[in-house]
């Protein structure tokens, strides 16, 4: 089976929906890096025997951060990266080297790119008045938000809805669409040809 390096900044509830439906079953988990030493995703992956890299951001800076992710990268040696709520930029050496896939809450290319990330992106499409949102997973390329879009998952917008209750609905669909994207990886049936995520 695959190995699975998975990236988080939060509570990681996406992370936990690859634990629970992945791991062990159409691949490993061998990790989770973090650049938050207090993200809620630590204690599950401890609950579930995965190690834990944890890197503060914010005393290290950028670059030491992505030299310390590309070091550990190269000892683990993924088949996949997984960013599931992860708020920094994979590092863009990484990226020729150990593919990795990333949920937006949104439909791509709507509402994405540099600071569109979380609530931002709910208040956007409530703004805008659009009728359906939903998430994307899309592999990661040096363009935020812009890679080959794996799958998509549309969700109604209704008229009563706030940035927290969309976000919420929402959620529910991203830890579907996270696992699904995952296994299709891991199971060899994406192929790249141009912009797009073929599935066979």
């Amino acid at each position: 089976m695959k190995k699975i390096v998975c990236f988080a900044s939060g509570n990681g509830t996406n992370f936990q929906s690859l634990i629970d439906s992945v791991h062990a079953k159409h691949a490993f988990i061998i990790a989770l890096i973090t650049d938050n030493p207090e993200a809620g995703a630590i204690a599950r992956a401890k609950e579930a025997n995965i190690a834990v890299h944890a890197f503060d951001y914010r005393q290290m800076g950028r670059e030491a951060f992505e030299q310390k992710t590309i070091e550990l990268l190269s000892e683990l040696e993924p088949d996949l990266a997984v960013l599931c709520g992860f708020l920094k930029a994979y590092p863009s050496a990484a990226i020729q080297k150990w593919p990795a896939i990333n949920i937006h809450p949104s439909l791509l290319p709507s509402f994405s790119g540099k600071g569109m990330y979380g609530l931002r992106v709910h208040e956007a499409a409530i703004d805008y008045g659009v009728k359906v949102s939903g998430c994307s997973v899309h592999f990661v390329t040096e363009e935020i938000d812009a890679g080959p879009i794996i799958l998509q998952m549309p969700v109604d917008v209704l008229e009563r809805d706030t940035p927290e209750t969309l976000q919420t609905r929402i959620l529910e669909y991203e830890h579907k669409a996270i696992v699904k994207a995952a296994m299709l990886f891991c199971s060899d049936r994406i192929k790249i040809s141009g912009r797009r995520a073929i599935i066979s």
